[in-house]
């Protein structure tokens, strides 16, 4: 009899604002590096900071580094993209580490590491954490929507 295997799931492996995180790799559409962004000319609410230019259109930047900086002032950022509601999104990270292969319910909702672990989250998850930080405690994900879809349609 042969022992049963154990469906694992790959999680790409970042930092971002101070953490260690683990996203899905389904949710991951591409990794990008040094690319600056535009910021944005207005204000946006939801944690849009610019946009770069990815496969021909404008998508929106969350900046979740630990501290965000002018987009001119790191040449190296580096983007995963990914997607909400249907929307391309670039999230700014700090750092990339790894990507890895675990059993499908990581225990505690963490992620070992050789050297520490890695929360696993999704991407609304982290948008609406960075988002708090900014005072706005209700859900952005509608808003967030309706400006990525808007910033992506602008040439």
């Amino acid at each position: 009899m042969g022992m049963k295997a154990h469906e694992e799931r790959a999680f790409l492996i970042f930092e971002a604002g101070g953490g260690t995180y683990a996203l899905e790799a389904e949710a991951v559409r591409g990794v990008l590096g040094h690319r600056q962004y535009e910021p944005l000319t207005t204000h946006s609410s939801c944690g849009i900071a610019g946009t770069i230019w990815v496969w021909e259109r404008r998508v929106p930047v969350i900046d979740l580094r630990r501290v965000p900086l002018p987009p001119t002032a790191d040449p190296l950022c580096i983007y995963v993209l990914t997607e909400v509601q249907g929307q391309l999104l670039a999230l700014l990270v700090d750092e990339l580490l790894d990507v890895v292969r675990v059993p499908v319910n990581p225990a505690g909702g963490r992620i070992r590491l050789p050297h520490g672990s890695a929360a696993v989250v999704t991407v609304e998850g982290l948008i609406a954490e960075r988002v708090a930080e900014f005072g706005r405690a209700n859900s952005v994900l509608p808003e967030l929507g309706e400006t990525a879809a808007a910033i992506s349609t602008r040439r």
